[in-house]
């Protein structure tokens, strides 16, 4: 299993055997003559390729991992604030998006006001609207459809709770507890300025709507469980194809405008992603550079490790850094299964975790031992 695959995805598990502290291999097959001194220009193609046979999720309200909201987020997705998108530290300044502001907190933090920068439109050409967030948010409470993605909104939004415990609203295809929802989150007249009304004092929400499920969703686009196969555009690129174990194309967005989006340059005319790559033979191309502007989304096998990143000719084509995530091993402790304490602790105790390790890359290009679910380079609250 390639690095980037464990590592990508944030993976939950109530009981774990081993919890790796793993490092992100990112490979990229840019053509090596130019990738160190090459200034960006406009055109082309940019192809990214994976063994995978698709994105987990397209829907906003469902997608959860690091790489999908960056990749997403980049190319077709805008959100009401941003992280400031350059290396280092400041990569994690929060930047307006499509508001004007990162948020205007009141009422001891349990009160957001945005407003929308006037030019923002989905690929359609029409606005993108207070109403369209709002209505982004609701499907988040459509538990029966959206089973993905984070819940935050349904503990941090002022709505009741029913007698179960669940939120007293039940999304927007049901429709039940509507009024408590709308009175949780108001938009103004002109239809530009969304007040989100909280439970309690949530000092870092803003951070939140860096997710894209914190972004807008069009109700007259919505097509419920299937949105997840065609999702509209807010961002510099829409897309034009999207077939599973195929590709997905992305081509310009007509209807974006520079002028009203402050984070995103788009340089390639189109964006290409190749799904179903052998293993093999994606490692090949990296090895061999055979495509020119490409990115590896997974990362090699470990087998092919040392040959790459050691090689001093391709040090200009590579990453490797640790990521935020922990990587578990998780034991299904349901009857007839791993229910035993004794016997979860025995095999926790009799579980060779070196030997996985140094079986996925070893210290240098997996990870290393971790002794608790939060990783050693985030800041514990």
């Amino acid at each position: 299993m390639s690095v980037m695959k464990i590592t990508a995805r944030r993976l939950i598990a109530t009981t774990s055997v081993v919890a790796l502290a793993a490092s992100v291999v990112l490979v990229g097959g840019m053509n090596s003559a130019n990738a160190a001194t090459a200034k960006p220009v406009t055109g082309g193609t940019l192809n990214y390729y994976t063994h995978a046979e698709q994105f987990p999720n397209l829907d906003p309200q469902r997608i959860y991992t690091g790489r999908d909201i960056a990749f997403l987020g980049s190319y077709v997705m805008r959100t009401l604030v941003s992280y400031k998108p350059v290396p280092g530290k400041d990569g994690a300044t929060l930047v307006a998006d499509m508001a004007t502001n990162t948020g205007v907190p009141s009422n001891k933090a349990k009160t957001w006001t945005f407003t929308l920068r006037p030019g923002v439109s989905w690929e359609d050409g029409k606005p993108v609207t207070c109403a369209d967030v709002k209505y982004g948010w609701s499907r988040t409470f459509a538990t029966d459809v959206y089973v993905e993605g984070p819940a935050y909104p349904l503990s941090w939004l002022d709505i009741p709770q029913a007698k179960d415990g669940s939120s007293a609203y039940k999304g927007p295809y049901k429709k039940t507890g509507q009024a408590l929802f709308d009175k949780s989150i108001n938009c103004s007249k002109d239809n530009r300025t969304i007040t989100f009304n909280l439970s309690r004092t949530v000092p870092d929400f803003n951070y939140y709507l860096t997710y894209l499920a914190g972004g807008p969703v069009p109700q007259a686009k919505d097509t419920g469980d299937k949105y997840d196969l065609r999702p509209m555009s807010s961002g510099p690129y829409m897309i034009k194809k999207y077939a599973i174990n195929d590709e997905m194309v992305l081509v310009r967005n007509p209807n974006w405008k520079k002028s009203s989006d402050p984070i995103r340059t788009p340089y390639p005319d189109d964006i290409v992603v190749t799904f179903g790559m052998d293993e093999d033979v994606r490692d090949q191309i990296d090895l061999e550079d055979q495509i020119p502007n490409g990115i590896n989304m997974d990362g090699l096998q470990p087998s092919n490790n040392v040959a790459f990143f050691e090689d001093p000719t391709k040090k200009n084509r590579r990453m490797n850094n640790y990521d935020p995530y922990t990587t578990y091993l998780a034991a299904n402790n349901s009857a007839g299964h791993l229910d035993c304490l004794d016997v979860r602790k025995a095999v926790f105790f009799a579980f060779d975790n070196q030997s996985l390790i140094d079986l996925s890359g070893g210290l240098t290009y997996y990870g290393e031992m971790g002794d608790n679910p939060v990783k050693p380079v985030i800041g514990m609250d």
